[in-house]
């Protein structure tokens, strides 16, 4: 007990601070320095340029192309007691950022490593000088971000609170504050591991795995919001903004309701991405759990298909969907405190190519033992020292001991993945992961996002605006190690990076590609590929502005195929008129299109016709005959005898 005694002493000694509040927010680029509420100046420092301002996450350093290792943020204007200071930052995707707090040298709390969500980060301690906001990482490949910095400092309750308040509070107040104070006062929310282990009345929180947020209070109109939570081993901390929910019997077998205490979840479209709350119990918030390797599957089994709970992080809210498109989510169970030794945690990259490093941590003072052959471990099985390698498919299963007394067994599996290709790659469900065999670069088109790749099964599409400069990739580039994850839009199949570019080994100096010449209209099997359609008309005169996309219609054969201006391009087409035309096959809900690209007017001996050349126009056969200077041409410009 004496952890929690120590962490409600300084919870209390929070709650009874007072002082003023500072607060310095970006609401636009910052260029190096900011003011805030109360007229402090603050520098902003980097070993990067700053890049575009997100409305949402804030100033803005670095990128997956414009490496960045710090992003710092600073003041000598605060010069009382600072007390408190709560930092809203974020990172990139899969950022392994971290972030830390110093006030004339000391550090204000603990480091705490960033997500790739705009949170608040609070820091509570009592120095003073030099604030400074550090965000850091390893990696210099991921951006960072700083929304905004929240400085408590001084003291309002005066020098002298109370003419002598007396040096004793009280007589002989104790030196226990209570008999029997509660073995078990303070909860614990444990991550389940096992949906064997939920029962009929007890409280649970949905969280996010990848993310330090849980499901939210706040019922907006179709979904629920997040609050920020602190994870630490398998471990929950919350908040009042979090939901808590109590488990019920559904309406059908083997299923749970979730109750907020005013209604229950349900999901409520088959045709929208919803998440409500109803006054009613139904089959739509009655719930199928399953949960593995700590990632719970919550389906409700109603006649409403968009049926699965997921986390939304781009959105920052927690919905049902169709399939297991989004986010992963996690239940975790409320716990007394007393006698829970906490399991271990494993970590480690769970779909890896060649090998993975596996880390398991555990509570200070706990040994951790584990097993390799799926076997249950105990006290005489392997204890883990440091890290290891795997290079086949495992499961890793972890228990940690205290003394004699061990905690709850935690497992992950960890799997060797088979390469795959291009067309392989194309024909995967949303969502699901791709390991690609090495591939070229066929073309990038440079600020649309858009990068073209081949092997020796096909063509694909990654798409990503990190990765479209030319200082990164270029055609002809070899690439090996790739990992990507599905993600079809309107049918067309895309690849978007599920793996940070500097662990990419990339060979410079290929051959560029040349655009394969076709006859005919492409076809579905056609997709991505590099085409050019020769001597092509259009059915009307069509102008391609840049910066907006649009359509024109191109007669490949006796076929008309769309010209789609997806790369928002520069172009004019004049109707009848022949052009060579170069783009990339695309798909748009089973349409064939083709993505524009280039294109060059043909002209003709007619077309270079000036005023003051001897011209003759005659009909010979039925067919039109033009002599000009002396040589004889047909319609189409061709000399003729």
């Amino acid at each position: 007990m004496k952890k929690f005694t120590l962490f409600l002493s300084a919870l209390l000694i929070s709650v009874m601070s007072f002082g003023e509040t500072a607060t310095l927010t970006f609401e636009a680029q910052c260029a190096g320095a900011g003011t805030d509420d109360k007229g402090n100046a603050w520098v902003v420092t980097s070993d990067a340029e700053e890049t575009q301002y997100d409305a949402t996450k804030g100033i803005h350093y670095g990128s997956g192309s414009k490496a960045v290792s710090f992003l710092q943020v600073s003041t000598q204007a605060i010069t009382s007691s600072v007390t408190k200071v709560v930092v809203n930052a974020s990172g990139a995707s899969k950022t392994a950022g971290k972030l830390t707090v110093t006030v004339g040298g000391v550090s204000l709390g603990s480091e705490v490593s960033l997500t790739s969500t705009a949170t608040e980060y609070t820091f509570e301690g009592n120095a003073t000088g030099e604030i400074v906001v550090k965000l850091s990482q390893a990696s210099a490949t991921k951006a960072l971000y700083v929304k905004s910095v929240a400085v408590t400092y001084g003291d309002d309750s005066g020098e002298n609170p109370g003419e002598d308040p007396g040096e004793e509070p009280g007589e002989e107040p104790g030196e226990e504050p209570g008999e029997e104070p509660g073995e078990g006062g303070s909860d614990l929310w444990l991550l389940v591991t096992d949906a064997s282990t939920l029962s009929v009345g007890d409280q649970v929180v949905i969280a996010a795995v990848e993310a330090d947020a849980a499901l939210s209070t706040n019922q907006k109109t179709n979904n629920r919001g997040q609050a920020n939570v602190t994870k630490s081993a398998n471990t929950l901390t919350i908040n009042e903004e979090v939901q808590v929910l109590t488990l019920e019997t559904g309406n059908k077998a083997n299923t749970l309701a979730l109750n907020t205490g005013s209604g229950y979840l349900y999901a409520a479209s088959s045709s929208s991405n919803h998440l409500r709350t109803e006054t009613t119990l139904s089959d739509n918030s009655s719930w199928v759990i399953t949960i593995s390797e700590g990632v719970a599957s919550v389906v409700a089994q109603g006649e409403n298909t968009h049926n699965v709970m997921q986390y939304n992080q781009q959105s920052s809210l927690f919905s049902c969907y169709g399939s297991a498109s989004q986010g992963a989510i996690a239940l975790y169970k409320k716990a007394s405190a007393e006698g829970v030794i906490l399991a271990p945690t494993i970590t480690g990259e769970v779909n890896f190519l060649d090998k993975t490093t596996v880390s398991i941590t555990a509570e200070e003072g706990l040994k951790v033992y584990y097993t390799l052959d799926a076997t249950e471990p105990t006290n005489a099985s392997t204890e883990y020292t440091a890290p290891f390698e795997l290079t086949a498919t495992t499961t890793v299963k972890a228990v940690a001991y205290d003394g004699d007394k061990a905690s709850a067994v935690v497992s992950k599996t960890f799997t060797k993945t088979p390469l795959i290709g291009c067309a392989e790659a194309n024909a995967l469900a949303k969502g699901e992961i791709a390991y690609m065999k090495p591939f070229d670069i066929v073309y990038v088109v440079e600020g649309a996002g858009y990068i073209y790749i081949k092997d020796e099964t096909g063509t694909a599409l990654i798409y990503s605006y990190d990765w479209d400069e030319p200082t990164y990739f270029v055609a002809g580039d070899h690439v090996e190690g790739f990992i990507g994850k599905s993600s079809p839009y309107n049918g067309l199949p895309e690849l978007k990076p599920n793996v940070d570019y500097n662990n990419l080994t990339i060979t410079k100096g290929g051959a560029a590609s040349e655009p394969t010449i076709f006859a005919e209209a492409p076809l579905a099997t056609d997709v991505h590929k590099y085409v050019q359609f020769n001597g092509v008309k259009f059915t009307e005169s069509a102008t391609f502005e840049e910066g907006v996309a649009s359509n024109a219609t191109m007669l490949v054969g006796d076929a008309e195929v769309t010209l789609r201006n997806a790369f928002k391009l520069g172009a004019d087409f004049v109707a009848e008129k022949p052009y060579n035309v170069v783009g990339f096959v695309a798909i748009f809900n089973e349409d064939i299109q083709v993505y524009f690209l280039s294109a060059e007017a043909l002209t003709t001996a007619v077309d270079n016709v000036t005023v003051d050349q001897n011209i003759t126009k005659f009909f010979e056969n039925g067919q039109l005959v033009i002599i000009k200077n002396g040589v004889r041409y047909n319609a189409q410009g061709a000399v003729v005898k």
